[in-house]
């Protein structure tokens, strides 16, 4: 079989070494901000695992699931694939994980955190579809994220052009962005993962 080609070893280790725990995200519940260039060097997914190693990520295409094998989110891709990327990108970092069925998923052992990964199809706002990730506070249960690569972390809300029920913090089934022309779309759930703080 194939080795995969991965990002390089030193790479690796300095993401590693990048890696904060949960009490480096957040103070009494709320996420703490983040300094200038690791917001704009930092998305969802790298968030979502503590990741803050933030030199020249977005023009070297990080944080794309798969992208440690130099791999990024495709059309194509179902929720196996998308999570199998996630994956390999934990085991080449060398980050402890497993992967958790809803049922299951309050079941987590006490070094482990909650991390819930959605996916949204193609449509006429993201042609290519998209992938968004979520993680849980172990002490209040509250699900925090940070949305894309220029905002600050901050716990699960509605956007206030929609127009629902949703409690602040709560986990959500699924993701509804709605736009300033009435279109909107949603990110479904594609599975959750236990990660191991280190």
């Amino acid at each position: 079989m194939a080795t995969r080609q991965t990002i390089n070893t030193d790479l690796m280790r300095d993401i590693r070494n990048s890696i904060v725990r949960s009490s480096n995200l957040l103070k009494e519940g709320v996420p703490i901000s983040l300094d200038e260039k690791t917001v704009n060097s930092t998305n969802c997914y790298a968030y979502a695992m503590g990741i803050m190693y933030n030199i020249l990520t977005k023009p070297r295409g990080f944080y794309n699931p798969g992208f440690t094998e130099n791999e990024s989110f495709k059309l194509i891709d179902t929720p196996k694939i998308l999570i199998n990327r996630v994956k390999h990108d934990l085991d080449n970092i060398g980050i402890k994980y497993r992967e958790v069925i809803s049922e299951k998923k309050g079941e987590l052992k006490e070094n482990e955190y909650l991390v819930k990964i959605f996916m949204a199809d193609p449509n006429e706002e993201i042609p290519r579809g998209d992938f968004h990730f979520v993680r849980q506070d172990r002490k209040t249960g509250k699900w925090f994220h940070k949305l894309g690569w220029d905002r600050q972390p901050e716990i699960t809300q509605s956007a206030p052009e929609c127009d629902d029920d949703y409690i602040s913090g709560s986990e959500r089934e699924d993701i509804t962005i709605c736009c300033n022309n009435n279109f909107s779309y949603t990110y479904y759930e594609a599975g959750y993962l236990a990660i191991e703080e280190l």
